[in-house]
């Protein structure tokens, strides 16, 4: 399904009442399984994996598994309420590294939204310190791997509830690299709509494609950019 045809429906479906229930439909329906076959699909042996908005753990883990000891996965959790559930989840595991940050287009102390998510997988950054009730550490991705804190990663997982973005344009350089050559985002059109922000989307996939990305669109919510010429991963390992 094109772009247009998503903002369409979703246009639909906001208009008639039932956008949340949908999505909520959807998730109880296990939709994010394209998303998991996709990722796994390209993640191998000695691959380097960053996963943007790690929550308590669930892809760092996978992914551990598919890039194997000589992989590395970095863990981007900027919540506290979520640290120690990662930390005891991945302890185990010694190609993942946790920083307790979020990524964003520069490094600065921000306004952080905790609501009552069982396990937290809406908390986002404040759009104003009115909805604030907590602070959070952000930097760039090209920062840290300019100072040599991360790797250059040949995959990209970004969930991080409207804050997409904005961590994408902090790794400006980082995705230019022949070594990044996956990127998945999770876009929320809610709340980018919620936020007057439509635009978002489309230049999320603008973004992409001039670092050399093909975009693609895995179901309703994904994106899967495809840097060409495609990287062998076996090569990796």
């Amino acid at each position: 399904m094109s772009h247009m045809a998503l903002v369409k429906a979703r246009t639909f479906l906001r208009r008639a009442g039932v956008s949340r229930r949908f999505i909520n439909w959807r998730r109880r329906k296990g939709y994010e399984l394209a998303l998991t076959g996709a990722m796994q699909g390209v993640i191998a042996g000695g691959a380097v994996v960053w996963d943007v908005g790690a929550n308590i753990g669930t892809y760092s883990l996978l992914f551990a598994d598919w890039a194997g000891p000589h992989g590395q996965v970095y863990s981007f959790e900027p919540a506290k309420a979520n640290i120690e559930r990662l930390r005891a989840a991945v302890s185990h595991r010694d190609n993942i590294k946790i920083l307790p940050l979020g990524l964003s287009n520069r490094t600065r102390t921000a306004g952080f939204y905790e609501d009552e998510h069982p396990c937290g997988a809406t908390f986002m950054v404040a759009q104003s310190a009115e909805n604030a009730n907590s602070l959070v550490q952000l930097t760039t991705g090209d920062a840290l791997v300019e100072e040599g804190t991360c790797r250059v990663p040949n995959v990209v997982k970004i969930d991080i509830e409207g804050h997409e973005l904005e961590a994408l344009e902090g790794m400006g350089k980082t995705l230019g690299l022949p070594e990044c050559q996956y990127v998945f985002v999770e876009i929320h059109f809610f709340l980018h709509s919620r936020q007057q922000r439509d635009w978002v989307p489309r230049k999320i996939e603008d973004m992409l494609e001039r670092n050399g990305f093909v975009v693609h669109w895995v179901d309703q919510s994904h994106i899967n950019a495809v840097k060409k010429p495609l990287a062998d991963f076996a090569q990796l390992s």
